[in-house]
Protein backbone atom coordinates (compact mmCIF):
# COMPACT_ATOMS: atom_id res chain seq x y z
CA UNK A 1 0.00 0.00 0.00
CA UNK A 2 1.23 3.48 -1.31
CA UNK A 3 1.78 6.10 1.13
CA UNK A 4 -0.04 9.63 -0.16
CA UNK A 5 2.50 12.08 -1.18
CA UNK A 6 0.50 15.01 -1.04
CA UNK A 7 -1.76 16.40 2.46
CA UNK A 8 -5.20 17.96 2.74
CA UNK A 9 -4.50 21.41 2.06
CA UNK A 10 -1.88 21.32 -0.33
CA UNK A 11 -2.09 23.05 -3.42
CA UNK A 12 -1.18 21.07 -6.78
CA UNK A 13 -0.91 20.87 -10.18
CA UNK A 14 -1.81 18.62 -13.25
CA UNK A 15 1.89 17.25 -14.21
CA UNK A 16 2.46 16.77 -18.01
CA UNK A 17 2.30 18.15 -21.06
CA UNK A 18 0.44 21.56 -21.47
CA UNK A 19 -1.01 20.26 -25.09
CA UNK A 20 -3.25 17.67 -23.21
CA UNK A 21 -6.66 18.84 -24.24
CA UNK A 22 -7.91 17.21 -21.04
CA UNK A 23 -5.57 18.65 -18.93
CA UNK A 24 -6.78 21.08 -15.78
CA UNK A 25 -5.04 24.21 -15.80
CA UNK A 26 -4.41 26.15 -12.83
CA UNK A 27 -4.01 25.40 -9.16
CA UNK A 28 -6.10 22.92 -7.06
CA UNK A 29 -6.23 22.86 -3.33
CA UNK A 30 -6.18 19.13 -1.68
CA UNK A 31 -9.73 18.54 -0.21
CA UNK A 32 -9.58 14.63 0.76
CA UNK A 33 -7.61 11.81 0.05
CA UNK A 34 -8.91 8.91 -1.34
CA UNK A 35 -8.68 5.18 -0.91
CA UNK A 36 -6.27 3.65 -3.98
CA UNK A 37 -8.12 1.56 -6.48
CA UNK A 38 -5.59 0.41 -8.74
CA UNK A 39 -2.13 1.42 -6.43
CA UNK A 40 -1.93 5.06 -7.60
CA UNK A 41 -3.49 7.45 -4.30
CA UNK A 42 -6.22 9.66 -5.05
CA UNK A 43 -7.32 13.08 -4.03
CA UNK A 44 -10.35 15.00 -4.14
CA UNK A 45 -9.25 18.09 -5.24
CA UNK A 46 -10.95 21.65 -6.12
CA UNK A 47 -9.78 24.69 -8.36
CA UNK A 48 -10.14 28.45 -7.16
CA UNK A 49 -13.25 30.08 -8.22
CA UNK A 50 -14.91 26.49 -9.74
CA UNK A 51 -18.18 25.36 -8.44
CA UNK A 52 -17.23 21.64 -8.54
CA UNK A 53 -14.44 18.81 -6.84
CA UNK A 54 -12.73 16.83 -9.55
CA UNK A 55 -10.57 13.46 -8.48
CA UNK A 56 -7.19 12.63 -9.60
CA UNK A 57 -4.72 10.43 -9.41
CA UNK A 58 -1.12 11.26 -7.61
CA UNK A 59 1.04 10.26 -10.81
CA UNK A 60 -1.22 12.68 -12.79
CA UNK A 61 -0.59 15.65 -9.66
CA UNK A 62 2.82 18.21 -9.13
CA UNK A 63 3.21 19.81 -6.05
CA UNK A 64 2.56 23.79 -7.02
CA UNK A 65 5.08 26.15 -6.26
Amino acid sequence: MSVHKFDVGDYVRFAGSGRDPLRANGVFEVLRRLPQETGDPQYRLKGKGEPYERMARESQLARAS
